[in-house]
């Protein structure tokens, strides 16, 4: 449930922005010409795309090329409401910011990949720029297209600065959206905690769509062939690991540790208990 939302926009798009929600909460983004940084005051969340996924905390950031993402925010164990501040930036933004002259920093230099999702660990600079932007926030109306240009030109300086050559890699290619086949993408998320669902999304494709081309690589229904591999994963942690019973669930895609218990009884006919006890019998 978002409970308060605030946007600063730049040509009649918005640049930054500050979100007040109380978690869990599942947010979708499909960015076309624009990439996107997101700095959690208070929160963690897993952001996955791309056929990859990264984990932030409060006080980290994460740096997005463009492409379709979904960001999972997960219950604070404080109770506590999560503040996030994103800040968009699209490929017309940055050639009005520079005055239509784009650094060399921001040029592609050489044909070299890099992840499309970045996360950007605390710096103290960092964390000061996106305190300081709680003001304007506060007070909106302090804040022309002149201080908002120089803001942003800010934050993009902030990440070049950060010492991480990734970082500085993907402020080259904010544009170029990550191209990943689908085997890849459901192979590479397969125990994550995504629906069917999700995983259409992530590819770009309608559900019928993603099903059908799904069951043509994979010669089985989506919904088959990643609970099965789910299912066979929670049986190896089962007998090889220490870990609870909840946490293996969660671990091979399972939110629910009810809904685990009882996919696993229905494919196997012994519940994870069971099997977890006669590992434990001596031979």
């Amino acid at each position: 449930m978002i409970d308060q939302y605030q946007e600063i926009a730049l040509l009649e798009k918005p640049v930054l922005q500050r979100v007040i929600f109380k978690p869990p909460l599942k947010a979708k983004q499909e960015m076309v010409g624009e990439s996107c940084f997101i700095y959690p005051l208070h929160g963690q969340a897993t952001v996955h795309g791309g056929g990859e996924k990264r984990q932030i905390k409060t006080n980290e950031g994460v740096l997005m090329k463009c492409g379709r993402y979904l960001n999972l925010w997960r219950a604070n164990a404080d109770d506590r409401v999560n503040e996030v501040v994103v800040m968009h930036l699209f490929a017309d933004i940055l050639q009005y910011v520079y005055d239509n002259s784009i650094p060399d920093f921001l040029v592609r230099q050489q044909s070299q990949s890099v992840k499309c999702i970045q996360v950007v660990k605390y710096n103290e600079a960092l964390n000061n720029y996106i305190q300081g932007l709680r003001f304007y926030f506060d007070h909106p109306q302090l804040l022309d297209d002149t201080l908002t240009k120089l803001k942003l030109k800010e934050l993009i300086f902030l990440l070049y600065k950060s010492g991480n050559p990734a970082i500085r890699l993907l402020l080259q290619e904010l544009f170029e959206e990550e191209k990943v086949s689908l085997r890849d993408l459901v192979n590479k998320h397969i125990f994550d905690p995504l629906s069917v669902e999700d995983l259409a999304y992530l590819s770009h494709l309608s559900l019928s769509s993603f099903k059908r081309k799904f069951k043509a690589i994979f010669q089985t229904s989506p919904a088959k062939y990643i609970r099965t591999r789910r299912l066979e994963k929670a049986v190896d942690l089962l007998r090889y690991s220490d870990k609870r019973i909840a946490d293996i669930g969660y671990d091979c895609g399972f939110n629910d540790p009810k809904v685990f218990a009882k996919s696993f009884k229905a494919h196997f006919s012994i519940s994870p208990s069971e099997l977890r006890k006669i590992k434990l019998e001596p031979n």
